[in-house]
């Protein structure tokens, strides 16, 4: 699975455009039979990224 976050990922026309564009890309005609990678919103929008960077964050201090 492939999350858009942002404010851009709100917008229906973006994320179908994504998907459009992933469909026709020479990997996704060659074995779209097989191809199973999704994309989505993320859920947070704009704070998606701040988000992630805060479990990444959490997930290092434990692994020290």
């Amino acid at each position: 699975m492939i999350c858009v976050g942002g404010g851009i990922s709100k917008e229906d026309w973006f994320i179908e455009k994504l998907r459009d564009t992933m469909r026709q890309e020479a990997l996704g005609r060659a074995f779209s039979d097989i191809c199973t990678t999704r994309i989505e919103r993320c859920l947070y929008d704009n704070d998606a990224n701040l988000l992630g960077a805060i479990l990444f964050a959490r997930q290092k201090q434990s692994e020290a």
